[in-house]
């Protein structure tokens, strides 16, 4: 199961538009986005990928592709090139 501590850090540094953009969806627009919306809707299914709470939500549709199983904190470190010391979710009380 995936801890669902790296929920909050997920949303605080994800880069919308660049994820988006990765994904394949870059016809959405960012700034209609509700993350209160997003954050409880994956706050009540932790063990979700970011990319399939974005599909239940229909904020993102089903198309061909491995875009489904991305994982949130890979694309945060190895696309986004954040520091993955941020994301050490292990820390957080």
């Amino acid at each position: 199961m995936r801890n669902p501590k790296r929920i909050p850090l997920v949303l605080k540094h994800i880069n919308w538009e660049q994820y988006f953009n990765y994904l394949g969806f870059s016809e959405i627009n960012v700034n209609n986005l509700q993350l209160d919306t997003i954050e409880s809707c994956w706050k009540t299914n932790p063990d979700f990928r970011l990319t399939q709470v974005l599909m239940g939500l229909g904020i993102v549709y089903n198309k061909p592709g491995a875009w489904f199983k991305v994982e949130e904190e890979d694309y945060l470190i190895n696309i986004q090139k954040i520091n993955q010391d941020i994301l050490k979710i292990d820390e957080i009380e």
